[in-house]
């Protein structure tokens, strides 16, 4: 008999482990941030101590709490990193691989806890929305269950449909009735080492089957890898597995299958391009005939291509000025570009590929090897552009949209919310105290902190139909189909739960409060910058009224907070025009070229009286009302002018984009300052 003593400790202590496995998922996406911003951000020993130390503690807290699969993982993945320790610089492709994937086996052992447990779901494991596309089909076959779980619940997350195989048999006889869209196929099977790769051969014999397969393996060896591209397969991932880059590989994969390639031909004899058209029509491309090389604007507007082939001879303008003339925007900078031609001096084909060029084929061009070509290369154009997305237009703390990405889908927004009926708002989010926090915590724990509450924050906010991480702890949602009491009510729930919630600071648990401000959309607002400041101003009310708080935007116009902050933030772009108090940003433009110019865009900022960062959104907006937004443009193009001296005298080419607003443009004085500030200061107009 069990002495009731004994019951209630076992009762408590079952109470306190599953208290535990309620934060493991919080625990394991500190780590998955952190080491994301090592990897993608910076490399910084302070911020991998700090992972390290995460990852050790849940060694030791995860064995005391029963949980002895999660504790052995979290043991391996502290022996890989420990190699790392002294390191200045991020680790081999090797040495991430196998972390990411001792991370991704942390994750599934969280996974399989948290769906046995009887306790609510967790927040940051909790399958996001089936996406549109949820009909792909996914074949594997894998001898191993858990992995298969693992992986079937996964790729499930993300819309895909799994069925797993244990043995080639059962592949087979289910290929034979309905063909999947990819296979994912283990090297090796209980009937050999390279029983994977041989089953995947003798399907594509006896069955004729295109569909593209992507081998698994603990094996990494030569003869293995050589066999795999042998049996057609498209990818070699290595256990355990990096499933961010797998999941990337088959999505590419699937995608390339899936879209229609566009190509602009541009070629002036109308039936040598029609024949260029028919063979990747015959491909599968979608493929449009340029004649008139001077209409290459309008049409690259209208039809967006994914590559350009053309003729190196035109009439009005030779191929290469043409080339030059499509890389002048900055939209169409990584755009590939194929010259044909029958030219066969060494020195054009040099060239051209100097200015830019991807390839240099000579006439003529064999219909196989033309599709061939072109189908790799913007295959591969696609796939670079998809993983430089993140960088150009996702906060890497956070994961969610960038400033700047964010202001360009509001503008959209704005424009199509007028033009119907539905409600919005938008929301302007600030956490309360955040200077402090990081002068407490530091840098590392504070990002932490952020990357947290972003999770948390996305996940409350689930309507969202957009929403960016700024900085310095500000965040932005826009809400539609919600009336303001709605999104109201909404946003006071998020400053409730926010402010219950305890967050993990490194050596101490910390908590925060939330100052939002709610915008409703209204018939004045003809751009994003003038709706997110109004969002701004109520934030600004909520936070110097204690903060922790909603406050919904004023329309009166004698509302004397709203003239009060309206007040404060001309006495700052006064101030800062005065005491030169602006800075600037520099958001790299990625070169996929590999051109020696530097391309930046650049962002204003500035500071407040208590040290927190401004936006160019907050300060325009004002501006304008104001009629300062000339003096700003000026200031930011004088700023850049001297920084294009310093940068040319240590011969450096760079290139800054400056957005100007529509007063600087329409002032006459503005080229006249411009060409007398580029004549003082020397640089070359």
């Amino acid at each position: 008999m069990v002495a009731p003593e004994a019951t209630s400790l076992n009762a408590k202590l079952a109470e306190l482990n599953q208290a535990y496995l309620q934060e493991l998922p919080r625990k394991l996406t500190h780590i998955q941030s952190l080491w994301e911003k090592l990897l993608y951000v910076n490399w910084d020993s302070e911020a991998f101590a700090l992972l390290r130390r995460l990852v050790h503690s849940m060694v030791g807290s995860a064995g005391t709490h029963g949980f002895t699969d999660v504790s052995q993982i979290a043991r391996g993945l502290n022996d890989l990193l420990d190699p790392l320790l002294d390191r200045q610089t991020p680790p081999s492709d090797n040495q991430r691989g196998q972390i990411n994937g001792a991370l991704q086996h942390l994750a599934s052992a969280i996974l399989s806890h948290k769906s046995s447990s009887p306790a609510r779901p967790s927040r940051e494991l909790a399958p996001p929305p089936v996406a549109a596309d949820a009909t792909r089909r996914l074949y594997l076959l894998e001898d191993d269950s858990e992995q298969a779980e693992m992986l079937a619940a996964r790729f499930s997350h993300y819309g895909y449909s799994v069925r797993w195989f244990a043995t080639a048999a059962e592949l087979r006889q289910e290929i034979e009735r309905r063909k999947p869209d990819m296979v994912l196929a283990d090297v090796m099977l209980p009937e050999g080492s390279l029983a994977g790769i041989e089953a995947i051969e003798t399907l594509r014999a006896e069955l004729g089957t295109d569909v593209p397969v992507i081998f698994l393996s603990a094996r990494g060896d030569l003869a293995a890898r050589l066999a795999a591209v042998r049996a057609g397969g498209r990818g070699y991932f290595l256990k355990p597995l990096d499933f961010d880059e797998l999941f990337r590989r088959v999505d590419e994969l699937l995608q390339r299958q899936t879209a229609a390639y566009r190509v602009l031909i541009v070629e002036d004899e109308e039936q040598l391009a029609s024949a260029y058209s028919l063979v990747l029509r015959q491909a599968g491309l979608n493929a449009r005939v340029l004649t008139r090389p001077l209409q290459i604007l309008q049409v690259l507007q209208e039809f967006q291509p994914d590559l350009v082939l053309m003729d190196l001879y035109l009439p009005d303008c030779n191929g290469i000025e043409l080339m030059q003339l499509i890389h002048q925007d900055p939209a169409n900078i990584t755009l590939p570009i194929i010259f044909l031609s029958a030219e066969m001096d060494p020195a054009t084909h040099n060239l051209a590929l100097s200015q830019g060029a991807d390839l240099f084929m000579l006439k003529p061009v064999k219909p196989d090897q033309l599709a061939s070509v072109v189908i790799n290369r913007v295959a591969r154009a696609r796939s670079i552009t998809q993983r430089m997305r993140f960088l150009t237009q996702q906060d890497p703390l956070t994961g969610l949209l960038n400033q700047r990405t964010f202001m360009g889908y509001l503008d959209q927004h704005v424009a199509e919310l007028q033009g119907g009926q539905a409600a919005a708002a938008l929301l302007y989010i600030e956490v309360d105290q955040i200077r402090a926090l990081r002068e407490r915590l530091g840098i590392s724990s504070a990002d932490l902190l952020l990357a947290d509450l972003a999770a948390r924050i996305k996940e409350r906010l689930y309507r969202a139909v957009r929403l960016a991480h700024f900085a310095d702890g500000c965040f932005c949602a826009l809400m539609v189909d919600m009336d303001a009491t709605a999104v109201c009510k909404l946003a006071n729930s998020l400053c409730k739960n926010i402010a219950a919630d305890l967050f993990s600071g490194g050596h101490e648990s910390v908590s925060m409060t939330l100052s939002i401000g709610v915008a409703p959309l209204v018939t004045h607002y003809l751009t994003g910058p003038a709706w997110l400041n109004d969002a701004a101003i109520a934030c600004d009310i909520a936070r110097e009224s204690g903060g922790n708080r909603v406050e919904l935007h004023r329309e009166a116009a004698d509302d004397l907070l709203v003239k009060e902050q309206h007040t404060r933030c001309v006495a700052l772009i006064k101030s800062a025009l005065v005491n030169n108090g602006f800075y600037c940003l520099y958001q790299p433009i990625a070169s996929l070229r590999g051109k020696p110019i530097e391309r930046y865009d650049v962002l204003l900022r500035a500071r407040d009286p208590d040290g927190r960062e401004v936006s160019a959104a907050r300060i325009i907006g004002v501006a304008r009302a104001e009629g300062m937004t000339t003096a700003i443009d000026r200031w930011v193009v004088r700023h850049v002018i001297g920084t294009i001296q310093q940068r040319a005298s240590t011969g450096a080419r760079t290139v800054f984009f400056i957005k100007l607003s529509g007063e600087t443009l329409n002032d006459p004085e503005f080229a006249v300052w411009l060409e007398q500030t580029l004549n003082e200061t020397g640089v070359n107009g």
